[in-house]
């Protein structure tokens, strides 16, 4: 568990969560972080930035499954 997840589960919001959907959202919080990274190196101010919404989508599709398996230790059924 990284730092920003911890800090999540002190707060006792994954609670709720089912594997599935924390895997989503840190896919989804992992493809937002990668965008204002690449910002930040042009320059530019994530506000200003277009998020190309299938690209987006397709990245949290397709890391999100490798969340689940890291934290579960099996397939996505």
């Amino acid at each position: 568990m990284n730092k920003d997840t911890k800090a999540l589960d002190d707060k006792g919001i994954m609670d709720d969560m089912s594997v599935f959907q924390l895997s989503r959202w840190l896919a989804l919080f992992d493809g937002i972080n990668i965008i204002g990274d690449k910002a930040e190196v042009k320059g530019k101010k994530f506000s200003g930035t277009h998020i190309k919404h299938p690209a987006l989508e397709e990245y949290v599709d397709s890391t999100s499954v490798l969340i689940y398996r890291e934290l579960t230790g099996g397939e996505l059924i």
